[in-house]
């Protein structure tokens, strides 16, 4: 049994836990763009694939499906680092687009929005497979393409990220009115997990606006 396989990593919901984590100011939605090109084939029904990350974490297997959408089967994509994972048809046409420049090759057409999460977390994906990842890693949750990622949000490790994800340079507090708006996230819902809490005393009110969590835009 490898070290990887001791690790403790926290069971979640992903998309209920970004949205938490919003509501509470401990998860900061930032724009980000894939930068890194990565290498696709159609893959063939039923063909498994495991991620395995340059650290040994097997971060996720599953298989290839046909798309309801298209009926085509998804995709096997390599990143720079070597990693391989599924991409299904339907979504690889709508975010991926072919490199003239680089034949075998394809580069990422949308913006999408994410956080970077400090603890060790696990989550089923729409298909029920579980997907780990560090801390210190990211989900993706929203994109220009599908909207809110609901069940289909995934996890970046850090390492990849840092080769293959970089800012738009959208502004931290546009960024977080656009995943507020996407969740559905109201001002009371935010003041109230933001609400420092006591007992037997009451606080008086404040005037202080709250800063960086969209509470005085």
């Amino acid at each position: 049994m490898s070290m990887q396989d001791l690790k403790f990593f926290r069971p979640i919901v992903a998309d209920e836990y970004v949205r938490q984590g919003i509501v509470e100011g401990r998860l900061q939605p930032m724009e980000v763009r894939k930068s890194a090109r990565i290498k696709a084939r159609q893959g063939k029904v039923g063909e498994e694939i495991t991620t395995i990350l340059p650290s040994g974490l097997k971060e996720v297997s599953g298989v290839v499906r046909e798309s309801e959408q298209t009926g085509r089967p998804g995709w096997i994509a390599t990143n720079p680092g070597g990693e391989e994972y599924i991409i299904e048809d339907h979504d690889f046409q709508s975010l991926y687009m072919a490199d003239p420049e680089h034949p075998g090759e394809f580069k990422k057409k949308v913006p999408a929005l994410a956080v970077q999460i400090d603890e060790n977390v696990a989550f089923s994906n729409k298909w029920g497979e579980e997907f780990k990842v560090e801390a210190g890693g990211y989900l993706i949750f929203h994109d220009g393409a599908r909207g809110l990622l609901g069940t289909g949000a995934y996890g970046v490790d850090r390492d990849a990220w840092a080769q293959t994800y970089e800012p738009t340079g959208k502004d931290a507090k546009e960024a977080l009115k656009q995943a507020i708006a996407a969740y559905g996230i109201t001002r009371e819902e935010m003041e109230e997990a933001r609400r420092p809490k006591t007992e037997g005393t009451k606080q008086a009110p404040s005037d202080k606006k709250s800063e960086g969590h969209g509470l005085d835009d």
